[in-house]
């Protein structure tokens, strides 16, 4: 169990220091009540290192940094560049392809990948439209003038990446 003082409790006391009555019966009976009735440190049954965790569930968790942390040897850059290729990246495939590129020992990889598949809900089909529509923008153009003028292409290689 940790005893804290916050801002407001040290004011508190200054407040109480400045404030004590004059006599000696009024200051005792004063000093009485405030210890009975106003604690000035805040008690707290969890234990400090972890009074401001955030839950693994949470979306404000931040799931890259514990691995990142723990990656030896790697350099700082390299682990900065990991932090933004996973809080930039939509699902784990977009992942995969972004950290393809930098030099992190395969075993932070994955776990940075089954991090992200474990805290990214699944695809839906609107997503799914949008990176087959992505992925048509980065064919070659005279393949994508072809499939733009035969919408039954274009409809069927919608349709077979974006099955569930």
């Amino acid at each position: 169990m940790t005893t804290e003082t916050t801002p407001r409790s040290a004011r508190f006391e200054e407040y109480i220091r400045n404030n004590r009555p004059a006599s000696p019966q009024a200051a005792a009976a004063f000093d009485a009540f405030i210890s009975n009735h106003a604690p000035t440190a805040v008690t707290s049954s969890v234990p400090a290192n972890t009074a401001n965790a955030i839950p693994a569930g949470s979306p404000w968790h931040d799931a890259a940094a514990p691995i990142l942390s723990a990656a030896a040897g790697v350099p700082d850059g390299v682990l900065a560049e990991a932090w933004d290729a996973y809080h930039q990246s939509k699902h784990s495939n977009e992942l995969v392809t972004k950290l393809a590129g930098l030099n992190l020992p395969d075993g932070i990889k994955h776990q940075l990948y089954q991090a992200k598949v474990d805290s990214t809900p699944p695809l839906t089909a609107v997503d799914k439209v949008f990176d087959a529509i992505n992925r048509l923008g980065t064919l070659d153009p005279k393949v994508r003038d072809i499939a733009e003028n035969h919408p039954t292409l274009l409809k069927s290689f919608l349709d077979q990446n974006t099955k569930e």
